[in-house]
């Protein structure tokens, strides 16, 4: 720069940044949807420009959304160019449903989800699942009892693999009179999302993932193809140490005729341990470091972002037994009918027989229907799908029976 006596003055270098958008510019991200947790809010920003315009009548560079909806942005840079792009907020919704189960005195009950990723619980403070999976099996069972579920879903997370990721090219099966697994320990919460097998022999397989004193934490039935096959799993776990991940025997032996499963494993070209850094470590199998049983490849996630359902409550309904003392003959000739129904119930009663109350209960105990009279027919259209029970009382004696909403 020369000013008017002559004198030159070179300024010191300067940054010039154009205030044009570069070819190819996305405005948001790369990601098309994002999903947040009810109660939470996410933060949608623009790249730097001139003007924005958001569909929700937003002109700030970036907006809070705590609400499933679909956003597009106009967003002008200082060369006047106008750019758009979208994004869709969702916030994640449970749609779920609940089983309980009715069962004689003595017997285990089957609760079940329609989500794979259901914590079942004993108490109603959540602090310590019994099982998660879809399907979860009671102890034996004397009275009737209440739990407590709630469902997961994951919107975020890391992935890694561990394992022994080949298969052997010989010695791949050990005797049909033997079954192993393998023991690992868990540093940090994860997902066991799945594992690879192999196998010569087709069927159904139970893998289950238990604690250090036996304790069942997942089980979950799979069909098995010939060849190389990734189970499925979903097994969230929690820090413990010396888990085993193993196939029920008794369910092999059934299945397949012995207790091996049938599944590949390596003899004597082994590495343990096996480790994602504070995260999984696969230690040795319950035979010892020299083998590798069944379960190779596995894909861990961790470092979730998860939303969590509402809590509910199911129960396991013990029927109690009858006491034909308290029953007469008249009560015994009742009908109900039919068993399936769909739209409706009939009852039948002896023609001299009185009654004080008539109720029907769902499996979990909630009262759906009652009168203080004999009920000849009931619509159960609206109802949902399920166990009911059907309780008339006659000069205080009880008759007590159920059927199926279908």
């Amino acid at each position: 720069m020369t000013d008017s006596k002559g004198c030159t003055t070179i300024s010191k270098p300067i940054n010039v940044i154009s205030g044009c958008f570069a070819p190819g510019t996305k405005l948001i991200n790369d990601v098309r949807e994002v999903k947040i947790c009810k109660g939470t809010s996410v933060d949608i920003a623009s790249v730097k420009a001139d003007k924005y315009k958001w569909s929700n009548g937003s002109t700030d560079q970036s907006i809070l959304i705590d609400k499933s909806q679909t956003l597009t942005l106009a967003s002008t840079d200082y060369c006047n160019t106008t750019l758009t792009d979208t994004i869709t907020i969702k916030m994640v919704e449970f749609d779920w449903t609940l089983k309980g189960d009715s069962i004689k005195k003595g017997s285990t009950a089957t609760l079940k989800s329609n989500l794979p990723m259901t914590q079942w619980f004993e108490y109603p403070d959540l602090i310590n699942p019994v099982f998660t999976g879809p399907l979860y099996k009671t102890s034996p069972l004397d009275s009737t009892i209440k739990y407590y579920a709630r469902a997961s879903e994951v919107i975020d997370f890391k992935t890694k693999k561990v394992g022994a990721y080949t298969f052997p090219a010989t010695d791949l099966y050990g005797a049909n009179t033997l079954a192993g697994g393998l023991v690992f320990n868990v540093e940090r919460s994860c997902i066991i999302k799945s594992v690879l097998s192999n196998s010569d022999t087709k069927g159904n397989r139970r893998i289950i993932i238990a604690d250090k004193d036996g304790n069942i934490l997942f089980s979950k039935d799979v069909l098995i193809e010939v060849g190389s096959f990734r189970i499925q799993l979903d097994a969230a776990l929690k820090p413990g140490i010396q888990y085993k991940m193993y196939t029920d025997e008794a369910f092999n032996i059934k299945e397949l005729g012995y207790k091996s499963p049938r599944l590949v494993r390596t003899f004597n070209n082994t590495q343990y341990p096996y480790i994602i850094d504070n995260v999984l470590t696969i230690n040795a199998s319950t035979f010892g470091a020299i083998y590798y049983y069944y379960f190779y490849d596995w894909e861990v996630h961790y470092d979730h972002v998860v939303c969590q359902s509402d809590i509910r409550e199911v129960k396991a309904f013990v029927e109690r037994p009858t006491d034909t003392g308290d029953i007469t003959a008249q009560l015994t000739n009742i009908e109900i009918y039919p068993s399936p129904a769909f739209d409706k119930i009939s009852i039948n009663y002896p023609e001299q027989l009185s009654v004080k109350s008539f109720s029907i209960v769902d499996i979990q105990g909630k009262e759906k229907y009652f009168q203080n009279s004999k009920v000849t027919e009931v619509d159960i259209s609206h109802w949902n799908t399920g166990i009911y029970f059907v309780t008339i009382i006659s000069e205080g004696r009880n008759y007590t029976s159920k059927f199926i909403k279908q």
